[in-house]
């Protein structure tokens, strides 16, 4: 795993990850990808809650379902993996101006201050080997996609990460976005 994660930072690095785009339905994705953690056989010691913005149910973007999924999916794993102890998983779809934004936040330990100030320097990868690779992977999928990333600690404990994808002239109803 940790050879295919680095040649896919790689190839996502230099552009050289083809992205197989079409339009994915965000609101979909995010229920199916929370269901498979779910019926993983996740830990009682984790809750997981989803919110779906009213907005939010038919968004779509143009963009590669796999990867994307991969990035959210590497979140909730990242809170699950940081937080041996258990913690609340909150993921969260919303829609506003042109963008959609995936919010992962956990009640658990946060992110190392070091860490943190790296992942918010998009230029920066070096530091986040162990900690951050996951999170590298999460910051250049969303690039590549023409997003951006934002990783937060809560003043009571615990983080945010904020992923904003910019949304598809249609929704996944055929319907245009107004």
């Amino acid at each position: 795993m940790l050879v295919s994660d680095l040649n896919l930072t790689s190839k996502l690095a230099y552009d050289m990850q083809p992205l197989r785009r079409s339009s994915v339905g965000l609101a979909a994705l995010l229920r199916g990808l929370v269901a498979d953690f779910l019926n993983s056989g996740l830990d009682h010691r984790y809750a997981m809650d989803v919110t779906i913005g009213k907005e939010a149910q038919n968004a779509a973007v143009t963009g590669d379902e796999e990867l994307l999924r991969r990035a959210v999916a590497n979140l909730i794993a990242n809170s699950i993996r940081h937080n041996p102890k258990g913690c609340a998983i909150k993921a969260a779809l919303e829609k506003g101006l042109g963008n959609c934004f995936f919010t992962v936040a956990d009640n658990g330990a946060g992110f190392p201050q070091e860490i943190l100030e790296n992942l918010n320097r998009p230029e920066n990868s070096a530091g986040l080997q162990n900690h951050g690779l996951g999170l590298t992977i999460v910051r250049q999928i969303i690039r590549a996609h023409g997003g951006t990333t934002q990783f937060y600690n809560l003043p009571e404990g615990g983080c945010t990460v904020v992923l904003c994808l910019p949304v598809s002239l249609g929704d996944v109803s055929g319907q245009k976005n107004r």
